[in-house]
Order: C-alpha cells, then sequence, then structure tokens
C-alpha cells in the first residue's frame, strides 16, 4: 500500500473509531489520567506509559513501543483498581507517576478510543512517535493540560510536574 494509501486508512479507522464513541454516552462521574515512567527504560533514555480510568469503572493501562516477540507496538491491560494496578507485576518497572484528576468521562472515551485506533497502527519513532507522544496525545484528547513538545520521557515528566495535580513515586500514587 503507498503512502498516500496508508494515512488515508489510517485516518479513516480513526474517525470512525471516534464517532463510534461519541455516540455512546457516559456517565457525568469524573476520571483520571496517570503518567508513568521508568526512568531506565528504552536503553536508559526512559520509557513512558498511561493509565487512564478510575476504580469505578476499571484502569485502562496504555505502553507504546516495539517489544520482544510481537509485531505489536501497543500493549494495553486493564486493570479494575488503581490499587490492583499499583500491585501489578507489569507495572512494576515504573519509577515515578504525574496524575491529571476530574477528566470528563466522555473525552476519555474518546481518548482510549484513539488510542485503540490510532496508535495501535501507527509505526513507532524513537525521535517522532514515542511512548511519551502517544501518551500525551492521549491525556490531551481526555481533556487534561500536558506539553507534548518532548522527546525523552525523563525530560517531558519534568516538563509536565506542575501541569499536572500531584507526582510522586510508584506504586505509591495517592487516593
Amino acid at each position: 500500500m503507498t503512502a498516500p494509501l496508508k494515512t488515508l486508512a489510517f485516518l479513516l479507522v480513526a474517525w470512525t473509531c471516534a464517532a463510534s464513541t461519541l455516540a455512546q454516552p457516559g456517565p457525568a462521574n469524573p476520571i483520571d489520567a496517570c503518567l508513568l515512567l521508568d526512568d531506565e527504560g528504552a536503553l536508559g533514555f526512559g520509557h513512558a506509559a498511561l493509565l487512564l480510568g478510575d476504580d469505578e469503572q476499571g484502569w485502562a493501562y496504555f505502553s507504546f513501543g516495539p517489544r520482544t516477540g510481537t509485531t505489536d507496538v501497543l500493549h494495553q491491560l486493564w486493570f479494575p483498581t488503581l490499587d490492583v494496578a499499583r500491585a501489578s507485576a507489569d507495572l512494576a518497572r515504573y519509577d515515578r507517576y504525574l496524575l491529571w484528576t476530574g477528566g470528563d468521562r466522555d473525552a476519555a472515551a474518546i481518548a482510549r478510543a484513539r488510542a485503540d485506533c490510532l496508535w495501535a497502527a501507527a509505526p513507532y519513532d524513537a525521535l517522532a512517535h514515542n511512548c511519551f507522544h502517544m501518551s500525551a496525545d492521549v491525556i490531551a484528547a481526555a481533556g487534561f493540560r500536558i506539553d507534548p513538545q518532548f522527546i525523552l520521557p525523563p525530560d517531558a515528566f519534568a516538563a509536565n510536574i506542575f501541569n499536572a495535580q500531584s507526582h510522586g513515586d510508584w506504586p505509591h500514587a495517592p487516593r
């Protein structure tokens, strides 16, 4: 498939996913976004991932990047509560977190669809399309303020501390 056709197919999938999500109203209670940072991930350049949700409807985990043994670049998990996520061996690699609270549930549903549709099919590029870019895109789509103009996750983390409501050591995220 040629590059223009791939782009068109990518945009069509994204629009379809966003449109189907918009048609489904959600409850009014707020949700949270938690950016996770592995300071030593990606050969020491750092790795970012994202938890999006609440303890009522669960937490979606998204991690974007190449993984051994698969061609999938978007790794997703589901946790019923933040406590379960904090206790998960799958998330034990992370060192720190930024937490945004009180987001709109409908915007978060669109953000999850954006991750599922856009980022699952997206090519990985360590400089232009990496784990932090995915996390920042989904956080912004959920309605939270984040500065996406960074390449390295540790730099992005430091620059966004004041955009988040709280931050600290993972897995000791506040309730």
